[in-house]
């Protein structure tokens, strides 16, 4: 499917700010360039604000959003050369909670509204329990405010990272501390700055796609410069042609596009009665199905959605053993394997050999990530 429009849809942005202690130093200095940047590529009709925290509550300077006029930015921009100084605790479940309150009061449509939020720590003031932290992101962001997190160095819970952007349709990234960190910084937001359409569904026909295999379909926003992939299992039984249509909002109103496929020759998973290898396409479903279960796992577990959260875990599991993929759900191990040099006497006959001495091999196995859990079902 072919869209045309790219003009960038008006956004609703809260920079959310690690000013701890921590931060001090060379990342202060890059995480200012980077904001001076960032700042100069907001549009007009975008309204922006930023909220800085470290062990008190987040500080907002001002009590509003603000449009990105030429005057509004400058002001920005003193205030970060200016005023964001280094000091302090981690509290980021407040800089966090208070961004989509703001959001949520500011824009109740929610379309458009996103945080970008950069930390280089671990929660050490306020709330600190991850767990908690995720759950109170998750209740304030109302299905509305999408997450966009960067974590800088390693000395940080990228979990706890991941998981606040999981469950709010956004994406967490590890910035690493080098020359270029500024650009690193510019680079993600780049990724999510001009968002084309809101409210993305993609809605497939019932008589092709197998129930219960299809991955993510709906998405908050589709940005412009990027691409949506969904993966699913066809069924057995196929139609000449299947039609999938994609829904989704712009400011003038809803936009529906559609296609209509012929299905051509398509590579059996069997053959003889004999299953055929998992080639990269079935594997690509399979890490595409755990990342959407992941989400789904997540978010029941802070809804204490029991049966969902137990369903998910086992889906996602089971698929990641069965393809060998390491996800959260599975680590991989090198196992050593002793092994009789036999072999190699017989090859040399020559040679005096006293005894066949052992040859070590490498073996690598993916085992469940808690083997102490194995069949027990996702941790409480």
């Amino acid at each position: 499917i072919v869209f045309t429009d790219y003009t960038p849809l008006p956004k609703h942005v809260v920079f959310v700010i690690d000013k701890s202690g921590s931060m001090s130093g060379q990342k202060m200095v890059q995480t200012q360039d980077a904001m001076v940047t960032i700042l100069g590529q907001l549009r007009a009709n975008d309204k922006f604000t930023m909220i800085l925290f470290s062990s008190t509550n987040a500080y907002h300077p001002g009590q509003s959003m603000y449009f990105a006029t030429q005057y509004n930015i400058q002001r920005a921009k003193n205030y970060v050369r200016n005023m964001l100084r280094a000091g302090g605790g981690t509290n980021i479940n407040s800089g966090l909670v208070q961004a989509c309150n703001i959001l949520n009061q500011h824009n109740p449509s929610g379309n458009g509204s996103i945080v970008i939020f950069l930390t280089d720590g671990q929660p050490s003031s306020g709330v600190t329990n991850p767990s908690q932290i995720t759950n109170n992101v998750l209740t304030s962001a109302n299905e509305k405010v999408q997450i966009f997190s960067l974590g800088f160095g390693n000395n940080l819970n990228f979990k706890l990272l991941k998981d606040a952007s999981t469950v709010t349709e956004g994406r967490a990234k590890k910035i690493y501390e080098a020359k270029d960190a500024a650009k690193q910084l510019d680079d993600f937001y780049k990724q999510v700055e001009a968002a084309v359409i809101w409210n993305v569904q993609i809605d497939y026909a019932s008589d092709v796609v197998a129930p219960g295999t299809i991955s993510q379909t709906h998405f908050r926003q589709y940005f412009n410069g990027t691409e949506i992939t969904v993966a699913g299992k066809l069924k057995e039984i196929l139609p000449r042609n299947f039609t999938y249509n994609v829904k989704g909002q712009r400011q003038s109103g809803q936009i529906v596009l559609s296609d209509n496929k012929e299905i051509s020759a398509l590579t059996p998973s069997t053959q003889n009665g004999i299953h055929m290898p998992a080639g990269h396409l079935e594997k690509l479903w399979a890490y595409m199905r755990i990342k959407y279960l992941y989400k789904e796992e997540t978010t029941a577990k802070m809804k204490k959605q029991k049966d969902v959260q137990n369903s998910s875990y086992h889906e996602a599991l089971g698929l990641a053993l069965k393809y060998k993929l390491v996800t959260p759900y599975t680590s991989m191990v090198t196992v050593e394997q002793d092994k009789p040099k036999a072999d190699m006497a017989e090859s040399k006959p020559a040679a005096p050999v006293a005894a066949a001495a052992p040859r070590r091999t490498m073996k690598m196995v993916i085992y469940e990530f808690n083997l102490s859990i194995l069949n027990k079902g996702p941790q409480k």
